[in-house]
């Protein structure tokens, strides 16, 4: 979740073997100072981890492989949140480090 940046929350592969770098977000968006800054840390921290080569470190058979962020939440991003994360989508563009924003429903309980 978005509350511990020092987390990669899951490390997946797509159907094209590109690399996607998951981050889990199950609390609802408040836009509040707190809750952006603690998305943006997470995020910068993937951008990090791919752009200062610790991906392929960590995992060289990803070496050359496109990655991408994805940002999978329970809740619909609120305005102010979902303004901050199309600026922080140009800036991983910028980089080649393509993000989405997926809404996923909650698994209910079995």
């Amino acid at each position: 979740m978005a509350d511990d940046p020092h987390i990669i929350d899951f490390i997946a592969r797509d159907k094209d073997g590109g690399v996607i770098l998951i981050l889990v977000e199950g609390r609802e968006f408040d836009g509040s100072t707190e809750r952006v800054v603690e998305l943006q840390t997470k995020i910068a921290a993937y951008a990090e981890y791919v752009t200062d080569g610790g991906l392929v470190r960590d995992h060289p058979d990803l070496a050359g492989k496109p990655v991408r962020v994805e940002l999978r939440c329970v809740h619909a991003p609120d305005p102010v949140t979902a303004h901050v994360l199309t600026a922080v989508q140009s800036v991983l563009l910028e980089h080649g480090v393509p993000m989405a924003v997926k809404q996923v429903r909650r698994r209910a309980d079995s």
